[in-house]
């Protein structure tokens, strides 16, 4: 889709807003920072991680995984993500690609696996590491393949969803980026 056609850029909660609702954060079970786009960008993240961190809050969110640097792994892992859901959409390079539009999908799985390992070095149960697909016509054959991989890496949950026919999302972020669903 063309850029004029995405809903205006978002804007990231500002630290004043979540610093304001810690107490309250603090007290729940589950917080999904996510909604659309992608979580690794928000240049807040590791403060906030680290002001939720350890307690019996579980914080996590879905990422596209391609931020998985080793020291941006190293420190989630060192902050007590609870979890996070990567989407791949695919278990091979050329549905992947069709999917996705990127040629990188070995580099990815390299990514994942290094945020295991740093998980299972360190003898974490943290973070949770889910795969997961939106199942369409162009992946759906691959659904068993999928969960072979995601066995392969030692992911610890595969999640599979059903793509939401009649719409798109297209989300323009601040800094410029797209994200078209």
């Amino acid at each position: 889709q063309a850029l004029n056609t995405c809903s205006p850029p978002r804007r990231d909660m500002s630290p004043e807003l979540w610093r304001g609702l810690l107490s309250l954060l603090r007290g729940t079970s589950t917080v999904g920072l996510h909604y659309a786009g992608e979580a690794l960008l928000y240049p807040q993240l590791f403060t906030l991680l680290g002001e939720l961190g350890g307690g019996r809050t579980s914080v996590g969110f879905s990422s596209n995984g391609h931020l998985l640097s080793k020291d941006t792994s190293r420190s989630l892992v060192r902050l007590g993500l609870g979890w996070i859901s990567l989407s791949i959409d695919a278990a091979t390079s050329g549905t992947y690609l069709r999917i996705r539009g990127r040629r990188d999908f070995e580099a990815l799985l390299s990514k994942i696996s290094f945020l295991i390992a740093e998980r299972d070095q360190r003898g974490n149960h943290r973070p949770h590491i889910e795969l997961n697909m939106t199942l369409m016509a162009s992946n759906l054959r691959e659904a068993p393949s999928f969960v072979e991989l995601a066995a392969g890496l030692g992911v610890d949950r595969v999640m599979f969803q059903q793509i939401v026919p009649g719409g798109t999302q297209c989300v323009q972020a601040a800094d410029g980026s797209v994200f078209d669903y």
